[in-house]
């Protein structure tokens, strides 16, 4: 049984599992040329609308993606978009919904902040009726539209394969517990344990920590729970300090635990390793397009998306992962 750390584990329930299989890794490039011909029945709309493309930032791989799937679709609709980032400030967030109306945007495509932040401004989209789409991940009691993956499949699948790789102490990091995407993969995660019958249940909270003290926590989380075998985190600076934390106790990937990342490919961090990481990767570009005209139809037409569109992760990943 896990240790109980007052600075941030805690578990999750989940309802009933999935079916068993397996997930390998799959890159999905900056360039997506099945993307680039995706059907637009949005450009037979009227363009010249201005949209607001409202992000944490555009350094990762994931959001580039999205990034390039709302412009191409804004480039064949002849409309345009501004991209506003938010750097995962509620305050910057709120500050870059008003600069949007203030733009006359007609629309919204807005992936939320990693906290529960439901400003004036959020709660304004939903009573003022501005056509808006949320991006990966939802905000709990407000009624707006998200296109996402199946972060559900994606945590069981991530989990799955470390369980069919050997582990049997597997942590689950995650970055918070405010947004559905990461309750949706706790909830995966979990359902892989029960379905295996795996009592080793132990979900890491990383909400709240800085950076610079992000290494010592793992360091600290890891000492006391020796048994742990197997990671699952998101890619990028969580993954680079978990490798650094089990580096500074003498174990190694490959070794002594494996690891699997989500969101993005390992790519620096593969650089400095003689075994990569695998990574279950979203097919960002899509959400990103289909999103954009899902948006720009309601804003031509009046019609309201679907509340919930779940695009699939790309082909060699998607083959892998139970249905």
């Amino acid at each position: 049984e896990s240790a109980r750390l007052p600075f941030f584990l805690s578990y999750s329930s989940v309802s009933a599992p999935v079916s068993s299989n397996t997930a390998r890794s799959s890159a999905f490039s900056m360039v997506c040329p099945s993307a680039r011909q995706l059907p637009c029945p949005a450009a037979q709309q009227s363009g010249n609308n201005l949209i607001a493309l409202i992000l944490p930032d555009i350094t990762t791989e994931l959001l580039q993606q999205i990034t390039l799937g709302v412009r191409h679709c804004c480039d064949q609709t002849q409309n345009d978009y501004i991209l506003l980032p938010t750097f995962s400030s509620p305050q910057s967030e709120q500050h870059s919904i008003g600069l949007a109306k203030k733009l006359g945007c007609g629309g919204v495509l807005l992936m939320p902040v990693d906290n529960a932040s439901y400003s004036d401004a959020l709660l304004g989209l939903v009573l003022e009726k501005v056509p808006c789409i949320f991006l990966d991940r939802q905000l709990i009691g407000l009624n707006i539209p998200v296109v996402y993956s199946d972060h559900r499949r994606m945590g069981y699948a991530a989990t799955r394969r470390l369980l069919d790789e050997g582990a049997t102490h597997i942590a689950y990091f995650a970055q918070t517990d405010e947004i559905t995407s990461v309750n949706e993969r706790e909830n995966g995660y979990v359902a892989a344990l029960e379905e295996q019958h795996n009592p080793n249940r132990c979900i890491v909270k990383l909400a709240g920590i800085r950076n610079e003290l992000l290494n010592e926590k793992m360091l600290y989380f890891l000492q006391k729970n020796p048994a742990i075998d197997g990671i699952v985190i998101n890619s990028g600076i969580p993954a680079a300090h978990a490798i650094r934390a089990m580096r500074r106790l003498g174990k190694e990937i490959g070794r002594d635990y494996r690891m699997i990342v989500f969101d993005g490919n390992n790519t620096t961090a593969d650089l400095c390793l003689d075994e990569p990481v695998p990574a279950i990767v979203q097919d960002g570009y899509r959400i990103g397009y289909t999103a954009c005209e899902l948006l720009l139809r309601q804003i031509a037409g009046g019609e309201a998306p679907p509340p919930k569109t779940i695009i699939p992760l790309p082909a060699a990943d998607e083959e892998t992962i139970p249905s």
